[in-house]
């Protein structure tokens, strides 16, 4: 678990495309080894009473059904990428329960590596943003020519904005943790922390990260009682979108940019096209780009090589469009199951890191209406981790 968070700093710097669109990357390798340690360690019918692990098995089987369903069409070969992915999604959801079965002595060094982790993405950030602030560079390999913004270790500033404001949260939470306490000194330190991490998150000009910003913390603070707070967050982040749109020519550094927003509205038209066609169990998980494919409907930029063309510029509309009614259904089973855990745990104790687990995921709910992030591998192994940590053995 320990090479897994070591490995996490690296984002998407260390990855090989094998072709096909197979890509290996060292994290992924990591947790996939933490996952099978795990299961062979423990018997298939001890897994089961693991708390969420009924419909993480659940949904990963609806997804390998809607698969298999789907195989009259998809070829063989974008069958087994399709899979992999899958794969990679239940050993990430795994890293709960390996984290729930070690001691809380080990589960504070999780703690402090994460933050860590945390410490390590920012600063790549700010280095990223004075030295390297174009991906212009990188647009042959597929990456989005991203300008004078933020992406960090990411390449990707509405991903690293999202992994951001998560971190915002986890500071959040340990300066609450000090203030109770009665630490005031590590607390102002944190928060001076804080501070730069949320200007981070103005740099990245992500706007579904703003938004992100905005539900997470007044989620946070209408949590920990300090709604009075609320109107000060609203007001910095007003006068930062005002600012940015009246003081910036530049169309990525807009928060009013008008061609993202009409590629995303496209984004999801066709998204809602395969849904109509196939509502009960989808195209089949992670086979968006083959359907498209199939529809001929990959037109222009999307016939080159590109990141961007796997998947729903919206979480749920992938899981639907993917996985059909069924798969949603369970999908969103597993987040009821976690949310209810953690305000049971908020309620029963005061359990910070559940306030922060339950900010995060208010967050990420609004984050993920506008990009793909519940299912990038970052922002799942950031959520699976401090899932693990708010729970006792």
């Amino acid at each position: 678990m320990i090479l897994v968070l070591i490995l996490f700093p690296f984002g998407e710097l260390l990855r090989w495309d094998l072709g096909g669109n197979v890509v290996l990357k060292p994290l992924d390798v990591a947790v996939g080894l933490v996952a099978v340690i795990f299961f062979i360690k423990n018997s298939p019918f001890s897994i089961f009473h693991f708390p969420f692990v009924k419909p993480v098995l659940c949904f990963a089987l609806v997804g390998l059904v809607s698969l298999l369903l789907n195989l009259t069409w998809l070829k063989l070969h974008d069958f087994w990428a399709s899979s992999l992915y899958l794969v990679r999604w239940v050993a990430y959801a795994m890293l709960f329960p390996v984290i729930l079965s070690f001691d809380e002595k080990f589960k504070k060094k999780l703690l402090a590596l994460l933050f860590i982790d945390g410490l390590i993405i920012l600063s790549a950030g700010y280095l990223q943003f004075v030295f390297f602030n174009s991906l212009k560079s990188l647009y042959y390999l597929g990456w989005d020519d991203h300008m004078y913004r933020m992406f960090t270790v990411f390449l990707d500033p509405n991903f690293a904005g999202a992994l951001l404001v998560l971190f915002a949260l986890f500071l959040a939470g340990v300066i609450t943790h000090h203030l109770q306490k009665k630490e005031s000194k590590m607390s102002a330190y944190i928060g001076v922390l804080l501070v730069i991490v949320i200007v981070a998150v103005f740099l990245t000009f992500s706007r579904s990260a703003l938004l992100m910003l905005v539900a997470g913390s007044v989620t946070f603070l209408f949590l920990t009682k300090r709604k009075r707070l609320i109107f000060g967050v609203l007001g910095v982040v007003s006068l930062f979108i005002i600012v940015a749109s009246l003081s910036s020519n530049i169309e990525s550094m807009n928060p009013f940019r008008i061609n993202s927003s009409k590629a995303r509205l496209g984004n999801y038209s066709t998204a809602l096209r395969l849904i109509h066609d196939r509502p009960l169990l989808g195209v089949g998980f992670d086979s968006y780009r083959y359907a498209k494919d199939a529809y001929g409907i990959r037109q222009g930029w999307a016939k080159s090589s590109s990141h961007a063309d796997a998947g729903v510029d919206n979480s749920f509309l992938f899981v639907l469009v993917t996985t059909g009614v069924v798969g949603l259904s369970v999908y969103l089973w597993l987040w009821f199951a976690i949310l209810k855990r953690a305000f049971y745990l908020y309620k029963k104790n005061a359990n910070v890191i559940a306030i922060v687990v339950v900010s995060s995921t208010a967050g990420l709910f609004v984050d993920a209406m506008f990009i793909n992030s519940l299912f990038f591998p970052a922002i799942m192994l950031w959520m699976w981790v401090i899932i693990g940590l708010m729970e006792n053995k």
